[in-house]
């Protein structure tokens, strides 16, 4: 472990808390990746948690490779702790409980030969041709993923040319009759297989709620509905939950991301105790004091403001 002098005050409170739930808000620049890292050592070192019980996820491939890299920089012995996104968590158990095999994950060049026959049958009435083919499927696949993550109809519909909200429904149905055909799933079923399967498999849900000591994710706030009530399951009643976001850098809503998920925690988790990371560590003054004029108009957000000890600049 290192020494707890190398932490600032919020720092130290986060990577030490004990039980219960955890939210840590953490503005940018504030050591964020810092705070992950030295709570999976605490939890190792000072909980005696065994690495492979610890679960840690983030948003993308590249944050997850560059997290475990980080990490195994600092303690290069603790190879089993388990470091990924959502999509490969999720694949995991699907693939464990017989769900799933590598044979049937979908590219996007897959899905776009599924639902170009789709488009095609009712080309006549839409006046398809063939240049925008390409850039419709694509329109259309975004609108179909956006639906399966959010279960908002209208919004999804909206993300269409006019002259194709009318046929959604059809073009919805023909995709999935076409994918279940030859039984593939692409990401966005995934999440959906992975929900439907813990929420019916009691034996299974206490299996993987069994598995994973502690839970850590970060980026929360970038999460969408299904992915966090994947989380939810796996959590069980949240004792062991880690979760690390920032209501002020969420930019994925276009993709279904849900801030009412960091921005409730508290609700569904009563329990749960929120740290704040505010030092920043990157920027001068100056920038901080403009930055938080400008954040502090959102009307979505919980309260913090950045400071550093860095000079005016």
């Amino acid at each position: 472990m290192s020494d707890l002098t190398n932490y600032n005050p919020s720092q130290r409170e986060a990577v030490t808390f004990g039980e219960g739930p955890l939210l840590v808000l953490a503005g940018p620049g504030s050591g964020k990746t810092f705070t992950i890292t030295q709570r999976i050592l605490y939890l190792i070192h000072e909980k005696q948690i065994p690495p492979q019980k610890l679960l840690v996820i983030t948003f993308t491939r590249e944050a997850a490779v560059s997290m475990r890299q980080r990490f195994l920089q600092i303690s290069p012995q603790h190879t089993t702790v388990n470091f990924g996104t959502f999509h490969s968590c999720f694949y995991q158990i699907l693939l464990r409980s017989g769900r799933v095999s590598p044979g049937n994950i979908l590219n996007e060049k897959q899905k776009k030969e599924l639902i170009y026959p789709v488009l095609k049958k009712i080309k006549a009435r839409n006046a398809l041709s063939a240049t925008d083919l390409p850039e419709l499927a694509k329109n259309l696949l975004t609108a179909i993923g956006y639906y399966k993550n959010t279960g908002d109809l209208q919004s999804s519909m909206d993300r269409l040319p006019e002259d194709w909200k009318n046929d959604f429904a059809q073009v919805y149905s023909g995709y999935e009759e076409a994918r279940k055909r030859i039984r593939g799933l692409d990401f966005d079923d995934m999440l959906k297989e992975c929900e439907e399967l813990l929420q019916k498999d009691d034996a299974l849900r206490a299996y993987w709620q069994n598995l994973f000591s502690y839970i850590l994710i970060d980026e929360f706030q970038d999460i969408n509905k299904v992915q966090y009530e994947i989380v939810r399951m796996l959590a069980g009643k949240g004792d062991h939950l880690f979760i690390v976001g920032d209501d002020d850098q969420s930019i994925y809503r276009f993709r279904g991301a849900n801030i009412g998920n960091i921005l409730g925690f508290e609700k569904v988790f009563p329990e749960a105790k929120v740290v704040r990371l505010e030092q920043n560590y990157r920027s001068t003054q100056n920038i901080l004091n403009a930055a938080n004029e400008v954040i502090v108009n959102n009307t979505e957000r919980k309260e913090k403001r950045l400071w550093t000890e860095n000079e005016e600049g």
